[in-house]
């Protein structure tokens, strides 16, 4: 893909203050928009964190343990669940929301937070899984989960993006890019992933390969401990399509024997020359990659949809021309409803309000920069319970 204007700018996250902790029982899991003629996701503004004093932001350190013994769940962050949510929106990261998110599942009916992004700690060799350059035990929104678990919600986490390194593109070692993803699955006990993959890291095909090795591997070791292990993968589009990029490292990751529960499709950032109904060109968008699902997964029609999933950037995109506003959410809601779509997400938490100097002619990383109540988009979506029947693992 050719470069884009979208980037973000990594926010650097303060240094946080750690406590020591007692010894924990070692647990292994066996086991991210172009404009122009390409499509990528993840908006690019970002701003500098700020911490409520309602969330805590402190993170035990790691005991003493062999460098075999990379992973080890962090106390109190719950577990996992297999269950999957017919939305689960977007979380940054590199921002701190300012409603926490234990208290905006309980208020707004959230069953599942996608957070983003995983990436590769280029200060090292490249295996080192971080939030953006923070360590995994340093990032005040990854701290929530335990939090959020008690809701009786999940969390998904997602690797790559548009900004940074995706794991398997700067870590060329398949045992120790095995050993990345699964220090993150095990850390905080996950049973759903997602891999945003996206801008240049969809033409390389070592990496792309390498990523889908690595990753049936873990399904199989998952299996074999009767542990789940769910796999998404979020793909740029457009309203023709999924990319010819984005189509090759699909058919890469299915050939590789990856079980893949749902394509995420990126319903944003198409080009300039898009100026029309946003929720229109999602739902061209989406019958198109329907259309391919059910040929390339071997689907029926109704369990393609269910593999499906929209994830729109609300407010104003990064190509300023488009604007997805709330109608344009109650749109898109009743085009899931009626197809019965896996998934609906949007870009982002933080991002569903209004400015505080109100409309914007750009986008803004903590603000829709549309005339909106707070957390509009947040209330369409939650009603969406997902498809009637769910697909069968």
């Amino acid at each position: 893909m050719p470069p884009h204007p979208r980037r973000f700018l990594v926010a650097a996250l303060c240094a946080l203050s750690v406590v020591a902790a007692s010894a924990f029982v070692l647990g292994r899991l066996s086991a991210g928009p172009a404009p122009l003629r390409t499509s990528a996701a993840t908006p690019t503004v970002r701003a500098e964190p700020t911490v409520p004093d309602s969330v805590s932001t402190t993170l035990p350190s790691p005991p003493a343990r062999s460098p075999l013994d990379r992973a080890y769940p962090l106390p109190g962050v719950g577990a996992g669940t297999a269950d999957r949510a017919g939305f689960s929106p977007y979380v940054d990261t590199s921002l701190v929301d300012s409603r926490p998110l234990a208290e905006t599942a309980r208020e707004k009916g959230i069953r599942e937070f996608t957070l983003a992004f995983v990436v590769a700690d280029e200060s090292g060799d490249g295996c080192a899984p971080s939030w953006g350059g923070s360590g995994l035990r340093e990032n005040p929104v990854a701290a929530q989960i335990g939090d959020v678990r008690a809701t009786g919600a999940d969390v998904r986490v997602s690797f790559g993006g548009a900004d940074g390194v995706e794991l398997a593109s700067a870590c060329a070692d398949e045992s120790g890019l095995a050993d990345a993803y699964r220090e993150v699955v095990d850390t905080y006990r996950l049973t759903k992933v997602d891999f945003d993959i996206e801008g240049s890291e969809l033409g390389e095909t070592a990496a792309n390969d390498r990523r889908a090795r690595v990753i049936a591997r873990l399904q199989r070791e998952a299996a074999e401990a009767g542990r789940t292990l769910d796999v998404s993968l979020t793909l740029p589009v457009m309203p023709e399509g999924l990319t010819e990029e984005g189509a090759r490292l699909l058919e890469g990751a299915v050939a590789a024997g990856v079980r893949i529960s749902g394509v995420n499709i990126m319903t944003m950032n198409y080009g300039p020359e898009y100026r029309g109904d946003m929720a229109e060109y999602a739902g061209q968008a989406a019958e198109a990659v329907h259309a391919r699902l059910t040929g390339l997964l071997a689907l029926t029609d109704a369990d393609a949809w269910r593999v499906l999933g929209l994830t729109p950037m609300i407010g104003v995109n990064d190509v300023t021309a488009e604007v997805f506003d709330v109608g344009d959410a109650e749109e898109l809601l009743e085009f899931a409803r009626a197809k019965g779509i896996g998934r609906i997400s949007m870009w982002s938490v933080v991002r569903d309000g209004p400015c505080p100097d109100g409309r914007q002619p750009r986008a803004v990383a903590t603000c829709s920069s549309i005339d909106q109540e707070e957390g509009d988009f947040l209330r369409v979506f939650a009603a969406y319970e997902g498809p009637r029947k769910p697909l069968a693992d």
